[in-house]
């Protein structure tokens, strides 16, 4: 009845530990010529390392699909699945055993890890790949900040979690003062690592939540989050005039920078980003028609008539004249004393 069987079974007088039943398919697995097994002690067969005793009869154990060991005719070991019972015919003890060849399972098992760990590296190469393609798609290939697009999606959101919170943010649009004329005489690979300076200490000057980005050749904005007071977000354009006090140093040589800064606040200057990024630059050109390195604050058009006096740190504008509409005042710092200069938005908004 074992016969049409397609894998090894083996009966075993428990008294004896001898084999007295073996079908063709164990003789086959084993690499034994038929009949050979018959009368030959199991377990240097079947339970090559147990000892001599019989895991079910003397140890008491179930067995069943263990991966075991069969030594084979010629001496080699071949992995096995082993399923043993205990049954009793005519008063006698047996063990019936049911023997599945292994090592073909075991190869596949080897063949489906190497596949699968060639699967995770290939899936590994092709997320860095991703990954990097996303990277450069939203920061700058030079310095590694954010570019335009994220730094238009991070506002978006920022703009719209302001408004829920009922908290300011500020966009401060940064140029360069001067650097083109370093970029031309000292040439593009000077002007490169200069705008990688620029950006690693504007990096260190926020916070981490802020966000930093370059969107032209000499153009830096930054998003400053979470505000409650103008002051603190002056303190900021004030700690990046000062960061350009010290000299970019390059190939043994000092490179001297100033920057003039243009600051837009959510919601008095824009409610949206569009709006915020343009007022900022704006800002940030009457900083730089007024004598560069400094900041200067977007003047709200929106303002009531009867708004008390703003200043901007000495360097921005203050509402001095109530009776003329949002006239600005400017004290410039020189060298050889102070300049004032009075201007005002004529009716379609720009200064004059």
């Amino acid at each position: 009845m074992f016969e049409a069987l397609g894998f090894g079974v083996v009966v075993v007088d428990a008294d004896t530990r001898r084999i007295v039943y073996a079908n063709r398919k164990i003789h086959g697995i084993g690499g034994y010529p038929a009949g050979m097994l018959i009368g030959r002690a199991c377990q240097g067969l079947l339970c090559p390392g147990a000892g001599g005793r019989c895991p079910i009869t003397d140890e008491g154990q179930s067995v069943e699909n263990s991966e075991e060991i069969l030594i084979r005719a010629d001496g080699t070991r071949l992995p096995i699945i082993k399923t043993a019972v205990p049954i009793t015919l005519r008063d006698r003890n047996y063990l019936i055993a049911s023997i599945v060849d292994n090592s073909q399972r075991k190869q596949i098992q080897s063949e489906l890890r190497k596949a699968n760990e060639s699967l995770q590296k290939e899936m590994i190469r092709r997320k860095r790949i991703q990954d990097r393609i996303e990277h450069l798609a939203y920061h700058d290939h030079l310095t590694g900040l954010a570019n335009r697009l994220l730094f238009r999606d991070e506002l978006d959101h920022a703009v719209s979690l302001s408004r829920r919170m009922g908290k300011q943010l500020a966009i401060m649009f940064l140029d360069l003062d001067g650097f083109k004329t370093i970029n031309d005489t000292m040439g593009h690979a000077t002007g490169d690592q200069l705008l990688k300076g620029v950006s690693s200490r504007l990096v260190a000057i926020v916070r981490k939540s802020d966000v930093v980005a370059r969107i032209g050749g000499d153009e830096f904005v930054i998003m400053i989050t979470n505000q409650r007071h103008a002051e603190s977000m002056k303190l900021v354009a004030e700690k990046i005039l000062n960061s350009f006090r010290d000299p970019f140093r390059l190939n043994g040589r000092d490179y001297y920078l100033t920057t003039s800064i243009g600051v837009a606040i959510y919601p008095s200057d824009g409610e949206n980003a569009e709006t915020l990024l343009k007022n900022a630059d704006i800002a940030m050109y009457q900083a730089k028609q007024k004598g560069r390195n400094q900041y200067f604050f977007c003047p709200s058009l929106t303002k009531n008539e009867g708004a008390e006096g703003m200043e901007s740190s000495g360097r921005g504008y203050e509402m001095i004249d109530r009776t003329e509409r949002k006239s600005c005042y400017r004290a410039e710092r020189h060298r050889h004393g102070m300049e004032s200069l009075v201007f005002k938005p004529c009716r379609e908004g720009s200064i004059l």
